[in-house]
């Protein structure tokens, strides 16, 4: 891994995260917007010709336990 190899992921992921929450913290303001557990963090390929994986979080409401998924690709079988 290159120098600041680790970093540079780090600082990745927390941009996701702070995307995420954010939008979360929006869409669901009037609804009540606490986490039940800490941002779920889950690698995902990028492609068959591509040895990188990007990360989707998953945000799972308190009060209902709904779940919000940010993927930077679509997940057909999490679609309405």
């Amino acid at each position: 891994m290159q120098t600041g190899g680790v970093d540079k992921l780090f600082a990745f992921i927390d941009k996701r995260v702070t995307f995420a929450l954010n939008n979360f913290n929006e869409t669901l303001e009037e609804y009540g917007n606490e986490l039940r557990c800490p941002p779920m963090i889950t690698p995902i390929p990028r492609g068959e010709d591509s040895n990188e994986a990007d990360f989707i979080i998953i945000l799972k409401r308190d009060e209902d336990g709904d779940t919000e998924v940010y993927s930077p690709y679509p997940i057909s079988y999490l679609e309405d």
